[in-house]
């Protein structure tokens, strides 16, 4: 059915033209996904120059299959929340950075004494369908300078509106 469509087109000018449109349609939009990659590959060869140390953790989510290991983790983390508790969380609760001298040869081997340990924080979020995952890159100095104009923006319309 797919071949005698195709056939039927080729030989109306009305179906000639609109092939040569999708195709055209369809090499561009090649060409921009292949543009896409490439940014994508210009940026992790950047990421990839910099030490363990320079590069920066944003943030990770993890899903659980069951509410008990959830609750398990989120008790283990529970001093977490507060920065003062976080500069004396346990060595083994925080996240390890290799340090450039130690060896990636045999996991085994290598002293977890070497790696540069930072601590996390740990908190329950809401369903990863609702988040707001084009918001993730936004460093919190951002969202309070952003939050502080839409706040005297809103102040000065509503004033306006009371003025008028």
């Amino acid at each position: 059915a797919v071949q005698h469509k195709y056939k039927r087109l080729r030989h109306h000018r009305s179906g000639v033209k609109w092939l040569l449109r999708r195709q055209i349609d369809l090499l561009t939009e090649k060409d921009l996904v292949e543009e896409r990659i490439l940014d994508i590959e210009t940026t992790r060869a950047l990421h990839a120059d910099l030490k363990a140390e320079e590069r920066e953790v944003m943030g990770a989510f993890v899903v659980f299959w069951s509410e008990r290991t959830r609750e398990a983790v989120l008790s283990q983390y529970s001093w977490s929340r507060s920065w003062c508790c976080r500069i004396c969380q346990r060595r083994r609760l925080c996240f390890k950075v290799p340090s450039e001298d130690s060896d990636f040869s045999d996991s085994s081997e290598r002293s977890g004494d070497t790696d540069l340990a930072y601590p996390i924080r740990v908190e329950a979020t809401q369903d990863p369908s609702l988040q707001l995952w084009q918001n993730m890159d936004v460093k919190p100095l951002t969202r309070l300078i952003r939050g502080t104009v839409m706040a005297i923006a809103r102040l000065l319309i509503f004033f306006l509106l009371f003025l008028v």
